[in-house]
């Protein structure tokens, strides 16, 4: 992915470039840097796998910090969910099973998703895109964000307990 960002990166115009750097500070030199035949040797090694064999191999690296949400793993959710979800995100045959007739509160019938998948497909979304910022933040720009990310990742299993188990739920 690295080297996918340095490359567009590279081949932006000067005008665009500007528009980001205004918005998001400057562009950082991993971004921009021509990367030596080694480490697009280490890189292309991590393109040739499959999501499953990458999410096992990020697995086995350390924690990048001592947290709740540093330690999650990944390979485990693949089957489970990517796998499923990735069809729904997709479009794929798998994705239209998923529809069907669906009531709505004044009785009028809707073609739609059952009313579980939604708010299931938009938390796991959200609980990889947690793991995934962090570990950008940490890696990319070199920032300790893991008390922030591991607050959001708190927020997130709270509304997730509170969707899945009801309204109700108190917060510990």
């Amino acid at each position: 992915m690295v080297a996918k960002i340095n490359s567009i990166v590279r081949n932006l115009d000067a005008e665009t470039i500007k528009h980001f750097e205004k918005i998001m500070g400057p562009t950082p030199a991993w971004a921009t840097e021509t990367l030596s035949k080694e480490e697009r040797a280490f890189l292309d090694a991590w393109n040739i796998l499959d999501l499953k064999s990458m999410a096992t191999k990020r697995d086995a690296f350390p924690p990048l910090a001592d947290t709740v949400l540093a330690k999650n793993k990944l390979a485990n959710s693949y089957e489970a969910i990517y796998r499923q979800f990735s069809s729904v995100s997709h479009y794929d045959r798998y994705s239209i099973e998923l529809l069907g007739i669906q009531k709505t509160a004044d009785d009028s019938l809707v073609l739609a998703a059952q009313p579980h998948w939604p708010a299931l497909l938009v938390l796991q979304n959200a609980h990889f895109d947690i793991i995934h910022c962090f570990e950008a933040a940490y890696v990319c720009h070199k920032k300790d964000a893991a008390e922030i990310f591991n607050a959001f990742f708190a927020e997130w299993y709270w509304i997730s307990k509170r969707i899945t188990e009801g309204p109700g739920l108190r917060r510990p």
